[in-house]
């Protein structure tokens, strides 16, 4: 309790602090304002963090807030790089399964077999991703701009966004003017212990008017390869492996016959084909087993012991194809805006791999290494939602809406392409209705409350090869009501302070441990698992925000109390979920900006977790490694922290963008820092603490469409986990990029 009062004495300070400064910069932005300077950074960045738009300085949460212009001077090319732009918000991938994390919030699942989903919510053009593979499925170099929303939003977006949630929104065609806004990068990659190979990247956004001022389309894609910059060292291999190709195609038709009326209709396809399995490099892998005298077991193992080395007996490939179609429809009307949001989903990854992530034919021939091979498929995702955001009723306002949800989810996995683990079909089923309202007690001071009402149902289904069927079929329904308390305070036009208790929950699961599984031509049953129970978390925080045209602070202090967390474990396949009791998370989040000059812009910020601890979890399932291989037992840990949980994360950047001779130029330096965190919860293997600089330089001639681009990403080409696997069959860990140095040319006209 000492900390949290220490965060809010912190907090405290701060907003006096800040306040101390709003009478600075307020007569600072005059002088700007009177020499037509400093105009364009007037802090007024419009968001639809509560399903309106409205001020991001309303808004009484937790959001950091970058356009496209803004990603791709970062650095961002995926989905996965967006740590980099958002400070707090770990992105893991592996394989095509991608788990964001914020506040130490996340998933250990690493598949979304079973319908299992994650607690940090993604939505595309408001549309729920319930698919970690979906969470791929998107550009973040075409996108009009993301916003990652930290905290519980269980009132507005529903059952699963516990931890926050990432909002992604595609660019809207122009109605008026036809626009073209392409690019070509070429780059390579290479360093250290990874391959040099050459990177290619074609992206083109096209916009067209049919009928001026009401009808347009748009059509944007985006596509990259390479040949792979790990180091494969199996012997008899070419050296060379990780070869990568990335396809996105997009289409926005958007229709606007008058004031009142707005209807967009979208459709999204994504390609993934990439050599990459579920354990690329291994640190405790099968093949490293050890007899009583210390020596291998499988002596011709081979394992790649350096940052992207690898070795495998079998070649890791993982494919996806994902498609997606919205319909949004806006209504302005006298008293307020209807909307209503249609989502159609369809999402396809599979995969081979050799998940010890070793070269060791006796272990294979064994059988006690692993070929696995996999396929999942959302065959079928539908969800519709209508909301209402009223106007202004005298000191009045609120939004309500209604949700439904349907999915299918199939998987089906087995071993050395003979040996069938299972089919399994999960079905998914959700209604929600929501309200949240904000009352204006004076001009600058409101109060707002919310509640949800949430229903889920899921039932798992399934047999092995011989047609026989789970020893008992499952089926449960869940219900929980989510709400939100909270005061606003506008205590300048510039300042505002707020306080929120709110509300997440994560709908329940079914063990996928009832499967019955034929091994070497025996059916072997299983008792059915038990049902998992929801996840609940209680959230206080507070905060303010500051913003001028030349200086913006936010701060918020939060504590949170975490129960029946749900975890994933594995052990010989068999998929087991279970609740992990309850746990503590309290930190600080920061982020401002400034401008030193009209051209100098200097950004930052950053998380700091003090705790992000299981206050009880008495049999956790871990892996310690036995005689040099990973054994499945259970311990006390309580006390332990939470994974992909750094203690700090930062983050800098300067943008320096000055008119030279000739044309414009942009400067933009970048550095992101991560305290060490765990990737399995007894800390077995960890990422070491690690900073990654990125640098651009780009230069426009006056009048041209025309702008080149130098970039180097990774500049010291540190070697980090992008991803992590922990269990029976090793430490799987994927590495994140080398250093990349490129040009890109692009042309906007």
């Amino acid at each position: 309790m000492n900390r949290q009062t220490a965060i809010l004495a912190a907090g405290i300070a701060l907003l006096a602090l800040a306040q101390t400064h709003a009478a600075h910069a307020a007569e600072a932005a005059q002088s700007a304002s009177e020499d037509g300077a400093g105009a364009e950074g007037s802090g007024d960045i419009i968001v639809t963090a509560q399903k309106k738009s409205e001020s991001i300085r309303e808004v009484p949460a937790t959001i950091l807030v970058k356009d496209g212009d803004q990603l791709i001077a970062a650095g961002i090319r995926s989905p996965t790089d967006l740590g980099n732009a958002f400070p707090g918000l770990v992105f893991s991938r592996l394989a095509t399964s991608a788990q964001p994390a914020i506040r130490g919030i996340t998933s250990t699942a690493v598949s979304s077999a079973g319908g299992i989903e994650q607690p940090v919510a993604v939505y595309i053009d408001g549309i729920y991703s319930a698919s970690q593979s979906n969470n791929l499925a998107f550009d973040p170099t075409m996108v009009s701009r993301i916003e990652v929303l930290k905290g519980p939003q269980g009132t507005v977006f529903g059952r699963n966004a516990v931890g926050g949630a990432i909002l992604v929104y595609s660019r809207d065609p122009d109605l008026k003017d036809f626009k073209v806004d392409g690019s070509v990068t070429l780059s390579r990659f290479g360093g250290g212990t990874s391959n040099a190979v050459t990177n290619n990247e074609q992206r083109l956004f096209v916009s067209a008017p049919l009928a001026d001022d009401r009808l347009g389309l748009s059509l944007s894609g985006v596509r990259t390869f390479h040949s792979g910059f790990l180091t494969d060292i199996s012997p008899g291999s070419d050296g060379r492996y990780g070869r990568s190709l990335t396809e996105n195609l997009a289409a926005k038709l958007l229709w606007e016959p008058n004031a009142s009326i707005r209807v967009a209709l979208s459709a999204r396809y994504s390609h993934l084909d990439i050599e990459t399995g579920s354990a690329i490099q291994n640190r405790g892998s099968r093949a490293l087993q050890r007899d009583a005298n210390g020596a291998l077991v499988y002596p011709d193992t081979v394992i790649g012991e350096q940052p992207w080395q690898v070795a495998f007996d079998v070649p890791a490939v993982s494919h996806l194809k994902s498609y997606a179609l919205t319909l949004r429809a806006d209504f302005d009307s006298d008293i307020g805006k209807f909307t209503s949001l249609t989502g159609y989903q369809r999402v396809m990854p599979s995969g081979r791999g050799d998940v010890e992530g070793a070269y060791s034919p006796t272990c294979l021939a064994a059988r006690r290494c692993q070929d696995l091979r996999w396929f999942y498929r959302q065959p079928l995702f539908l969800s519709q939602e209508f909301n209402y955001a009223s106007r202004d009723f005298g000191p009045f306002s609120f939004i309500a809406g209604v949700y439904g949800l349907h999915i299918v989810n199939e998987t089906e996995a087995n071993l050395w392409g003979d040996t069938f683990l299972y089919l399994a079909r999960a079905k998914t089923d959700s209604f929600a209705v929501y309200g949240e309202g904000t009352l204006k007690l004076t001009d600058r001071l409101s109060l707002l409350a919310g509640i949800r009402y949430s229903f889920d149902t899921l039932s798992l289904r399934g047999t092995n090869i011989e047609g026989a069927p789970f020893t008992e079929p499952n089926e449960k329904s869940w219900s929980a009501a989510t709400s939100r308390l909270g005061i606003k305070w506008e205590v300048t036009d510039s300042l505002n302070f707020y306080s929120t208790f709110s509300q997440g929950y994560k709908s329940g699961l079914l063990s996928y441990s009832s499967f019955n599984q034929r091994v070497n031509g025996v059916i072997v049953p299983r008792a059915p698992g038990a049902p998992v129970d929801p996840e609940h978390l209680d959230a206080f925080e507070a905060g303010f925000k500051y913003a001028d045209r030349l200086f913006a602070l936010n701060l918020s202090g939060f504590h949170y109390k975490y129960k029946d967390l749900q975890v994933q474990s594995y052990v010989n396949n068999a998929i087991v979920t279970t609740n992990a009791a309850k746990a503590t998370i309290y930190g600080l989040d920061f982020d401002g900006s400034v401008k030193v000059a009209p051209d100098l812009k200097l950004s930052g910020g950053g998380s700091w977790l003090p705790r992000a601890r299981y206050d009880s979890y008495a049999a956790a399932q871990t892996f310690p490694l036995v005689d040099g291989q990973p054994v499945s037992t259970n311990a006390d840990a309580s006390g332990q922290r939470l994974i992909r949980s750094p203690e700090w994360i930062l983050s800098g950047g300067l943008d320096y963008s000055p008119e030279i001779a000739g044309g414009e130029a942009d400067f933009h330096i970048g550095y992101n820092y991560s305290a060490s965190y765990r990737h399995d919860v007894m800390g077995y293997m960890r990422q070491d603490k690690y900073g990654v600089w990125n640098a651009s330089a780009s230069f426009t001639p006056q009048g041209s469409p025309v702008r080149a681009t130098l970039f180097v990403r990774n500049l010291t080409n540190t070697a980090y986990a992008a991803g992590s696997a922990v269990n029976d069959n090793g430490y799987g860990v994927a590495h994140a990029p080398p250093r990349e140095v490129g040009l890109t040319l692009g042309f906007k006209y």
